[in-house]
């Protein structure tokens, strides 16, 4: 006589799919935890003994469950599988994400790699000649005889103005022929008009811009190839280029922040070394008049990188271009930072008053404190160390591990915001080796110092402009912290 199981046909059916459903989810579990250690192996963040640790755990754990889901049999034990379903589930799901993540971090990398630089060109006139498109056709305009993008230039305009060009040698030149009329409009790059505005203000109040438009940047100013990664452990240096301009970060223009960073991940030093603006350098590949150094960043970030070279004598590897406007929001991101000033003032941006000692500054804050330079008696010079001031804030808040697990807010408060060529290789190389050993990064930041004069500059040819003449003993007592960095052992 058949023993009587008290199962009705739906409760076999019920029990069997609930035995497909267990073996499915082993199946699956056991993939994502395979793909899941080999996502890790590969972005190679995690140190070998980490790694190892890992899976192991995860071995033992998925084992266990997808084993205990395999041999779930008819009629199941409900609240077993229950529970070992949950548990095959959120590991699926959290395996997913762990993928996800490392997808998003190299999507950025890859986003923020060096594109084509544009270059945007304004076409200006007197205000007082109520120009127009219209008006201006047929007419003359003024060009920059020297501007590599001349005859892109020309093309570019002579279906829309259909004008007669006449070249001038130099802005300044371009500028005056302008004021006295001897043509009715004219075509240049805008990074010259940042420097008319600092330069010759009447001249900028004087004009309008009647057509905005861009061409892609001349072949010198291409950005630098893509860099290996170093060797684990090895010192490196990166150029970090701050651009105050709007829109893309891959438009060419000056460079308002110049700072070498030296890396040592052996021994957790950096040291900062910011190179004021209107330094007066000679720039890389040119001879003659020299030029300051922000109006390096015009021919492209190559000529910065070569031209900073030159001046201390060492090898930068990396650079990274930051708009520095978008430093709002990285410190919103973060949460604020907590920068230590030297002195008490008002910045002209924001109105923000900073006491002496450590103030916590929002974004907004540490922009207006980043920007001021017209409340110091060194002017530049202070700019640029209230600048590393907030850089090394920036690293040490990103470096909190609370703030790390937000790396999805970090990204996107970057995501337009910066182009660099640093490889993701070499970014996962220096986080590996800090959960390693444990040491937290040693900031130390120093400044170049000079002369204050007014001299002819190799961009704007014969008028003055405000430039700072190199003390060439900072400059070499630099270069010998950067190379004590780079040399240093633990």
């Amino acid at each position: 006589m058949a023993r009587h199981t008290g199962m009705t046909d739906n409760d076999a059916n019920s029990s069997r799919f609930a035995s497909w459903i267990a073996r499915v989810l082993a199946i699956a579990l056991g993939l994502a935890a395979i793909v899941g250690l080999a996502v890790l192996a590969k972005l190679g963040v995690l140190p070998t003994p980490w790694l190892i640790g890992a899976a192991f755990a995860t071995a033992l754990v998925a084992g266990a469950v997808a084993i205990g889901l395999w041999r779930t049999r008819v009629p199941p034990s409900w609240f077993r599988f229950a529970g070992l379903s949950l548990v095959a589930v959120l590991a699926i799901a959290g395996s997913a994400l762990g993928v996800k993540a490392v997808g998003d971090v190299q999507g950025f990398v890859n986003r923020a790699a060096p594109s084509q630089p544009k270059s945007e060109y304004v076409v200006i006139a007197l205000q007082d000649h109520e120009a127009t498109e219209a008006s201006l056709s047929g007419q003359t305009m003024g060009e920059l005889a020297n501007d590599a993008n001349r005859q892109a230039v020309e093309a570019k305009l002579q279906g829309r103005f259909d004008s007669q060009f006449v070249a001038c040698a130099d802005p300044t030149e371009l500028a005056a022929a302008l004021t006295a009329k001897d043509f009715d409009a004219a075509v240049l790059d805008s990074s010259f008009l940042a420097i008319y505005e600092e330069s010759d203000p009447d001249f900028f109040e004087s004009i309008q811009i009647i057509y905005t438009f861009d061409l892609d940047a001349p072949a010198g100013a291409a950005p630098p190839p893509s860099a290996s990664p170093k060797p684990a452990g090895e010192s490196f240096v990166v150029y970090i280029s701050g651009i105050d301009t709007a829109g893309s970060i891959s438009k060419v223009s000056r460079s308002d922040v110049n700072i070498l960073m030296a890396i040592n991940p052996d021994t957790g030093k950096i040291v900062l070394v910011n190179t004021p603006r209107d330094y007066y350098v000679q720039l890389h590949d040119t001879t003659g008049t020299k030029d300051k150094l922000t109006h390096a960043g015009i021919y492209g970030v190559q000529k910065s990188i070569d031209t900073l070279q030159d001046l201390f004598g060492v090898k930068i590897d990396y650079y990274t271009r930051v708009n520095f406007s978008s430093l709002v929001k990285i410190v919103d991101t973060l949460g604020g930072v907590d920068v230590n000033v030297d002195q008490a003032f008002t910045s002209r941006h924001g109105g923000y008053h900073f006491t002496e000692g450590v103030n916590h500054m929002n974004g907004d804050q540490a922009l207006g404190f980043s920007r001021e330079r017209y409340s110091f008696a060194a002017g530049d010079r202070t700019r640029g160390q209230n600048q590393q001031k907030v850089i090394t804030a920036l690293i040490e808040k990103a470096s909190q591990r609370s703030n790390l697990l937000r790396y999805n807010e970090l990204l996107g408060a970057l995501e337009g915001a910066i182009e660099m060529n640093v490889p993701m290789e070499q970014i996962a190389s220096v986080v590996r080796q800090r959960l390693e050993d444990g040491k937290s990064w040693r900031v130390e930041s120093t400044s170049v110092d000079g002369q204050g004069a007014s001299m002819p500059t190799y961009s704007m040819g014969a008028q003055k402009l405000y430039v700072m003449i190199p003390d060439q003993a900072t400059v070499d007592a630099a270069s010998q912290k950067i190379q004590a960095v780079l040399d240093d052992s633990p």
